[in-house]
């Protein structure tokens, strides 16, 4: 399958594919997606990236087409943090306690093969930021994490909205 070429799952969903730049990680998302947060978190900041920019999908959609570079750090006492373990890839931010079933995974959005289709839903942890850091223009912006009555929007397949949910 080309990088930009979009196949319906058995879910009736389009499928999100990605990869990390060695293709030591390889995989689709067969389900829905969520807007993308930028965030600022030291963590992120960290983990290679200034300003992290992580869509969210729930783990059972997403299928490995090779997991072989895949390894997981322990970031904090309630989260870890997938990389590829060749090519050092940020990969995934997983917390051990999850309000969906099987969980939601954090998908780093670079990873996502063109077309992404999904907007920035906001801008978290910008008192964290470092003077550098530009979030998008058209996002709100929260010093810390979006309020509880700021609803992010999932997506069923590249800029097919869903009904809104809260807190992905």
């Amino acid at each position: 399958m080309a990088d930009n070429d979009i196949k319906k799952s058995k879910y009736d969903y389009a499928a999100w594919t990605g990869h990390c730049e060695c293709g030591g990680v390889a995989f689709e998302v067969r389900g829905p997606m969520r807007a993308i947060l930028q965030c600022a978190c030291k963590q992120c900041r960290r983990s290679g990236s200034t300003l992290a920019s992580f869509t969210n999908t729930h783990i059972c959609d997403l299928v490995y087409q090779n997991d072989s570079g895949v390894a997981w750090y322990r970031s904090s006492p309630s989260a870890q943090r997938g990389f590829c373990k060749t090519c050092g890839s940020s990969l995934f931010y997983k917390r051990d306690v999850n309000d969906h079933p099987g969980g939601h995974l954090s998908v780093a959005a670079g990873l996502l093969n063109e077309p992404v289709g999904l907007p920035v839903a906001a801008g978290i942890f910008a008192e964290s930021a470092a003077p550098h850091d530009a979030f998008h223009p058209d996002a709100p912006v929260f010093d810390i994490v979006y309020p509880d009555d700021f609803v992010v929007p999932w997506f069923a397949g590249p800029g097919t909205p869903m009904t809104p949910e809260k807190k992905g």
